[in-house]
């Protein structure tokens, strides 16, 4: 028999090595983990040099947090939540004392007046009247939540309602990080005071960096694009805008979604703590909102799309109703935030129904770049023109007063 040189032990070294052989199949996908890697350097040095023009035009320009925060404003952000903390305790005394709908209206009608009004009238910060305003929704969203529960348990009589309202209960419900009621809460063990500290230390960095990057980055962008008439200046501010956006975006849905409501989970040992699933990976708008914010998508499938579906609506109706009452509640909260009333949050969530079938479409066709094609529309776009609109709109605001 022949001896084959090159595959000899001997010879393994040897010029005559073979090396193209039947057991070396090309696979056709290789793994690109090296690439992205490389994506992500060349993203750190990017945003890098970002910061350092930045600094070199225009300074140091992020202001202490608060610093013009007067104590009338404090006083009355403390009363809009001692209002809402009321309004929940006459709610929970309403269905206990099974008085109906027509104080059900009132009860959320009233307070809600009087939460505006102080808004509008004494809390002149922006970041207070916001955080004043969504605080109210949530409130107002786990009250619906708690009456439209007790309402089908009563009316379908699958529990004593003199047993099931408890007061406790509906206390310990008002303080976990859920917006739908129910009998019962799964709850941990124990909690974990590490994980507490250490949740509450990022989440006050991670404000601190929200304000600098919104400061220092995003509204001088947004100056220079109302300002300039130079075609190139308003091309390099409105990707300087896309950039700070995106970081922005990314720096709420740590602090929010990572740190905030993670550790008001641990704190009162509430077990749930999926609060977000892997939306950095939706290759269109309809797996976005169905997987960034879960506890606002679980409360309204379970409160206004499951029960429109199950009464012969189509989905696209529901799903539209779905968007305009978000976008009424988004504009509700801006308008009253920054004093102005716009209508650009109530457009941009309608827009969201055929942003759906658009990526829906694209993603059929081509699955490999659905991901691209959101994050684009989504964040380099959508995200800075509304930022755009309404600091426009601010800023004419200014202008003529």
């Amino acid at each position: 028999m022949r001896n084959n040189p090159s595959a000899s032990p001997r010879n393994a070294s040897s010029h005559s090595l073979s090396v193209h052989t039947t057991g070396r199949i090309h696979r056709g996908k290789s793994k690109i983990y090296g690439l992205k890697n490389l994506a992500v350097i060349i993203a750190f040095l990017s945003v890098g040099r970002f910061i350092i023009d930045n600094n070199r035009e225009f300074g140091f320009l992020m202001s202490l947090p608060l610093q013009t925060l007067s104590l009338t404003e404090c006083s009355c952000f403390l009363l809009t939540i001692f209002m809402s903390f009321v309004r929940s305790l006459l709610g929970f005394y309403i269905e206990a004392r099974e008085l109906g709908t027509l104080h059900i209206c009132l009860n959320l009608g009233i307070f809600e007046v009087l939460v505006a009004y102080l808004n509008l009238k004494y809390i002149r910060h922006i970041y207070f009247s916001g955080w004043s305003m969504i605080l109210d929704v949530v409130y107002i969203a786990k009250l619906i939540s708690f009456h439209l529960v007790v309402w089908e348990l009563r009316r379908d009589k699958k529990a004593n309602t003199a047993g099931m309202l408890r007061v406790r209960h509906f206390l310990y419900f008002l303080v976990v990080p859920t917006l739908c009621f129910q009998l019962d809460f799964p709850m941990k063990a124990r909690r974990s005071t590490r994980d507490i500290l250490l949740k509450t230390a990022q989440l006050l960095l991670g404000f601190l960096l929200f304000v600098l990057v919104m400061d220092q980055y995003a509204i001088p962008s947004i100056y220079r694009i109302v300002d300039f008439e130079d075609v190139t200046i308003v091309i390099e501010n409105i990707i300087n805008l896309s950039i700070s956006t995106i970081i922005l975006f990314l720096i709420f849905f740590y602090t929010v979604f990572y740190c905030f409501l993670d550790a008001v989970a641990d704190i009162t040992l509430f077990y749930d703590s999926c609060f977000y699933q892997e939306w950095w990976n939706a290759s269109s708008a309809k797996e976005f909102w169905a997987l960034w914010n879960r506890p606002v998508y679980l409360w309204f499938k379970r409160h206004v799309y499951t029960p429109m579906i199950s009464r012969g609506v189509s989905k696209e109706k529901a799903g539209l109703v779905i968007f305009t009452i978000s976008g009424l509640v988004h504009e509700y909260v801006a308008s009253i935030s920054i004093k102005k009333a716009t209508g650009w949050f109530l457009i941009t969530m309608l827009l969201q129904v055929p942003l759906i079938h658009v990526t829906e479409s694209f993603k059929k066709r081509f699955p490999s770049l659905g991901n691209f094609f959101f994050w684009g529309a989504f964040c380099v776009i959508g995200q800075p023109s509304v930022m755009l609109l309404y600091y426009r709109s601010l800023y004419l605001k200014e202008c003529h007063t």
